[in-house]
Order: C-alpha cells, then sequence, then structure tokens
C-alpha cells in the first residue's frame, strides 16, 4: 500500500513505530546554530578528566590485576560515556534509542563503576565525576539532572576529604577545581539540555503554525472553488442548454453538445478537488461519515471494491485529529489505487475505551519494508514519512505490516483525551 506518498514506519513486517521527527532533526539542529560535529567534539574534550588516572597509573607501580582492571574500568568509562553522549540534544529520534530505557540504567552503572574505581585507585579517579556529571546533565530529567549534580558534587567533595585523611591533608588546590568542575559542567549540560528542549519545541511550533496556513489555505481554495468558480461553470452549462434549444444548424448544435459535457465533467472534476481541499462530510457530519463516504467513492471511481466498518460507540474528536486521521485514510486508499493492485480492501474505525484505531488493509503485492526509518527518504518512502508524521501530530501510533505477495495492513492508534 505504498506510494511516492506513503507513509509508514519500522523495520519488521510488523513493527510499530514510536513518534519521531526524522525530517525536522536536521533543520532544528541547524537553526540551534550547533552542528552535530561541534557537539561532539565539545562532549568528547571532557574526556580530558582521564589524564589524571592515566598519568596516576603510568607512575604508580601496580600488581598486574590492579592495573589491567583499572584499564578495563577506563575503557568502559569511555565507552558508555561516548555512547550516552554521542547523539545531539536535539536529535530526538537518536535520544529516545538511549533516554527511556537504557540511559538511566547506564547512568547508574557510570557513576557506580566511577565510584568504586576511586575508592580503589584514590583521588586521581575522582575526576571521572567531571565525565558522570555531564552525562547526568544531558540524559536525565531537567529537575533530577540538577539534584544529581548537586549529590555528585558532594560526593565529590566528601571522597576527596576522606581519602586524603582529614580536612587538613587535603590538597585544596586539587579538590576546589575538581568539585568546581563538576558542578559548574553538570549544571551547563543540563542548561544545554534545557535550550535543546525549547528549541525543539520552538521548531515544532513553527511547523505547526505553517501546516495551520496551509490547512486554512485549503479550506478559502475549496471555498472559492465552490462558491465562484464552480458556480461561473454551472451558469456557463446553462447558458449553453438554452443555446441548445435554439440552435438548428447540426454541427453547431454537436459543438455545443460538447461544450455540455466539457462544463460537465468540469464541474465534476472541481468538485473532487474540493472535497480533497476540503472534507466536506467531515466537518458537517463527523470522522464516520467522511470515512464512510470516502470509501463508497473510492469504489465508484476505481475498480478495487473497498468495505467500511466501524466498531464501538462513534464520538466526536478534536478538529486536528479527526481531518489528520481523514487524510491518512484518504492517502492509504490511494497507495492502494495506485499502487498495490489489489481487489479487495479494507477501511475501519474502532472506538475503543482508551483509544482510537484507524486501519486499511489490502490484499495486494505488497512491498518490503524499509530497515530503518532514515532508510524511507533514500528508498523513494516520502509518503511513509508524511503519514508518519500526521500520526506525530495527533499523538497517534502509526503501525504497518507487509510482505511482498502479501498485502499491506496499515494502522493508527490515538489515545484518547
Amino acid at each position: 500500500m505504498e506510494t511516492e506518498s506513503e507513509q509508514a514506519v519500522n523495520h519488521q513486517n510488523h513493527s510499530g513505530i514510536p513518534g519521531s521527527e526524522i525530517r525536522g532533526v536536521p533543520e532544528a539542529i541547524a537553526s540551534s546554530g550547533i552542528s552535530l560535529r561541534l557537539w561532539r567534539l565539545y562532549a568528547q574534550a571532557w574526556l580530558v578528566c582521564l589524564l589524571f588516572p592515566i598519568l596516576f597509573l603510568a607512575q604508580t607501580p601496580l600488581a598486574p590485576v590492579r592495573l589491567i582492571v583499572a584499564i578495563a574500568g577506563l575503557v568502559a568509562f569511555v565507552v558508555t560515556y561516548t555512547w550516552l553522549m554521542w547523539p545531539h540534544p536535539l536529535n530526538n529520534s537518536a535520544h529516545t534509542r538511549t533516554v527511556p530505557r537504557t540511559s538511566p540504567i547506564l547512568f547508574v552503572a557510570l557513576m557506580a563503576q566511577v565510584l568504586l574505581l576511586s575508592l580503589a585507585y584514590g583521588n586521581a579517579f575522582l575526576w571521572l565525576f567531571v565525565g558522570v556529571s555531564a552525562v547526568a546533565g544531558v540524559v536525565l530529567p531537567a529537575r533530577m539532572a540538577f539534584v544529581i549534580v548537586m549529590g555528585l558534587t558532594l560526593i565529590t567533595l566528601g571522597l576527596g576529604v576522606g581519602m586524603s585523611g582529614g580536612l587538613a591533608q587535603t590538597d585544596w588546590l586539587h579538590l576546589v577545581p575538581l568539585v568546581l568542575l563538576v558542578r559548574g559542567l553538570g549544571l551547563d549540560m543540563t542548561g544545554v539540555t534545557r535550550l535543546a528542549d525549547a528549541l525543539r519545541e520552538l521548531h515544532g511550533a513553527r511547523g505547526e503554525l505553517a501546516r495551520r496556513a496551509v490547512t486554512e489555505e485549503r479550506l478559502r481554495l475549496a471555498r472559492e472553488l465552490h462558491d465562484d468558480t464552480i458556480q461561473a461553470v454551472i451558469a456557463l452549462k446553462q447558458r449553453v442548454q438554452i443555446a441548445q434549444k435554439s440552435v438548428k444548424d447540426q454541427g453547431a448544435l454537436r459543438i455545443l453538445n460538447e461544450l455540455e459535457n466539457l462544463a460537465e465533467r468540469t464541474v465534476e472534476n472541481l468538485r473532487r478537488m474540493t472535497r480533497a481541499l476540503r472534507p466536506i462530510y467531515l466537518e458537517d457530519l463527523g470522522l464516520v461519515t467522511a470515512l464512510e463516504m470516502l470509501a463508497r467513492e473510492t469504489n465508484e471511481n476505481n475498480s478495487l471494491n473497498v468495505t467500511f466498518q466501524k466498531s464501538g460507540e462513534e464520538q466526536r474528536l478534536p478538529r486536528e485529529v479527526e481531518l489528520a486521521l481523514y487524510r491518512i485514510a484518504q492517502e492509504a486508499l490511494s497507495n492502494v489505487v495506485r499502487h498495490a493492485n489489489a481487489k479487495q480492501a479494507f477501511l475501519f474505525i474502532h472506538f475503543e475505551d482508551h483509544e482510537i484505531k484507524l486501519e486499511v488493509r489490502d490484499d495486494g503485492v505488497g512491498f518490503e519494508m524499509p530497515k530503518s526509518p532514515t532508510d524511507f527518504a533514500p528508498s523513494g518512502h516520502f509518503g511513509l514519512l508524511g503519514i508518519r508524521e500526521r500520526a506525530d501530530l495527533i499523538g497517534g501510533r502509526l503501525e504497518v505490516q507487509s510482505e511482498a505477495g502479501q498485502g499491506t495492513q496499515l494502522s493508527v492508534r490515538v489515545k484518547k483525551s
């Protein structure tokens, strides 16, 4: 059910796609003034904190086992730090890879690892808390990050004093800059992440305003076509019909008949364009009726048998949700007609207790799903990105199942507000 205007999903032949903003990320990063390369250089620059433990290991005789354990710990620190800091803060799709599940776990593991290394090898390894603080500012929510950074600052100070043998024996020229750096970098990274969140929201709002402007322009064009252009063509057709009654010449009459037919086809085409720009059934009668009429019109205008079904208790949804679901169904059926080579299609709308589910199935040729969302554009599946964006805008979850020769099933689930 796929086309140039398909709308898509994730790999596997049946896979759900978390919401993310694939197209908008590069523009948001560009508008932030901090390129991905610059961010990575900045983040990796703080691995300079490894200098102190490395110097310690180079200058201190250690048993081979202890030395190997220390080196392995530093390598693990670098790998974990790099994994967590590698995505740009604005790259929402990259952060969803880690933030919801693995990032907090990796952060706790990183903090525990640095704590154990510091207790086992001494003050030189306290400098690794600089990296831990930076990670906290990036991967944790702002308020939690602030608390954790303050906690890391106190832990660094307490361990530094404790492992030195007390206040009198503490090398304050070494410890004070370390504590200030742990606190300062953590808060700095927290600020960077909050700024990234604000920029992402601003970019999303700008996109939403642009989409609303397009919608309003569609409505305006539809009204003008209906109120002016269609009425003018109908008036022209009526004048032709009047002229037909007074013309006796067969040649002229044939021309007038052709003109009448042309006017009739023009009116029908204009009405079809008006319905595409402004689904009047949707505005006046609701989503269910609009989807039913969409299925009926697709049946009448194409050699495709479309069956519409509704389940659950119908209810009106917010305007933007109804419009998005209608456009997704419209595009999905259009894809079936143009590309699926299908004989039968099904359009379902399910009103469930906590969500609404829109589903489109066909018995067509199917297609091979791209391996990841980043492969949609190179594979020419720009339409899949479009449907996915529509689903994301209303907080929906898009799922697609397809196999070559087995047809396609597309569904969108939207939680009830």
